[in-house]
């Protein structure tokens, strides 16, 4: 899977996150998915985080499927739809049906 993630063609609004910066969003994944939710109890790695809005992309450890997540800065609530979260089976899914629309759609904006 890293070299699946090495040969990815990113761009904006997607950009690397690394070091403290990745841990910190891991932290708050973990503290916004309350019981009941699709990632609750998840173990998730940053893979990417969006510049222009709170949507962050993980790569869930146990399946290697992708999830896009659009935290806050709440803790968990009771409602289990959120923080919202659109799981993609593969990599390779994300980036024709996520990451690619996600860019022409920022491309169009600026």
């Amino acid at each position: 899977m890293k070299d699946d993630l090495a040969r990815t063609p990113w761009a904006p609004p997607f950009v690397e996150v690394g070091g403290e910066d990745s841990t910190a969003l891991e932290k708050r994944l973990a503290v916004q998915s309350p019981p009941g939710h699709v990632l609750y109890g998840a173990l998730a790695k940053v893979i990417r985080r969006r510049i222009d809005n709170y949507d962050v992309a993980f790569i869930l450890d146990n399946s290697g499927e992708i999830a896009v997540t659009h935290l806050t800065c709440q803790k968990a609530g009771e409602d289990p739809r959120y923080p919202w979260t659109e799981i993609f089976p593969s990599l390779d899914q994300w980036i024709a049906l996520g990451l690619a629309p996600d860019c022409a759609e920022f491309d169009g904006q600026s």
